[in-house]
């Protein structure tokens, strides 16, 4: 297999945030952006909905706190905006901290390697690579109704033992992503095996009979 065998991706499916000129934290010399992976926005479905069940707690603990606190109307009502202020800063916490993850969160891949960047809290954040060439098996999962209905799925990468190094889940368009991966990858590999070849080719050349004639005459003199 050669690499014309492959289709240069087009324009349109290189890179979701950034082109191929653009940089990142960390960029190496001559590494260029191919595409960029982000999560479908149905992972923030569970989180809107913990969101709203909350919001509708804030309503039965006011109803709780009227049940048990009848006489004191002054306190009754101080008790009940300190719970409610706690738990309204509570759940825009949750959603800012969520939203934030969600949009920042990305995986760089570039001709060279795979960025996965992921934010825990708003201050830290942290940076996987993995260079192309030590990934062995590129893998895509798509079952399921609700991942065919919203085009969304999972990438695996292995090693040659099969240890799984990545694995990306709830991705946007996972079969345009995981063809441009495997483009990426072989030629990664092929560049690779090229250079390894050259290098071997080198190392294997003999001198010639007059570069031979040369060395004995300089030894002579």
């Amino acid at each position: 297999m050669d690499l014309k065998d492959f289709k240069e991706p087009s324009k349109e499916s290189m890179g979701e945030l950034f082109n191929k000129g653009d940089c990142f934290q960390g960029q190496r010399k001559g590494e260029h952006i191919q595409t960029i992976l982000i999560r479908h926005k149905i992972v923030l479905v569970p989180i809107i909905l913990i969101s709203f069940f909350g919001g509708l707690s804030i309503l039965g603990i006011n109803a709780l706190i009227r049940e048990f606190i009848v006489d004191d109307a002054d306190l009754l009502n101080k008790i009940s905006l300190t719970v409610d202020f706690v738990f309204i800063s509570f759940l825009l916490h949750f959603l800012f901290i969520n939203f934030l993850n969600f949009y920042l969160s990305l995986v760089i891949i570039t001709n060279s390697r795979i960025i996965d960047i992921h934010f825990t809290t708003i201050f830290s954040r942290n940076m996987d690579t993995l260079d192309l060439h030590n990934i062995q098996d590129i893998t895509i999962s798509r079952s399921g109704v609700w991942r065919w209905m919203f085009n969304f799925g999972r990438i695996i990468m292995h090693n040659a033992a099969g240890t799984e190094l990545f694995d990306f889940r709830y991705l946007r368009h996972p079969l345009k992503n995981y063809n441009i991966i495997n483009h990426v990858h072989y030629k990664a590999m092929h560049s690779r095996a090229a250079l390894r070849k050259e290098s071997i080719k080198h190392q294997t050349i003999e001198p010639k009979q007059t570069d031979w004639d040369d060395l004995n005459a300089d030894k002579s003199t």
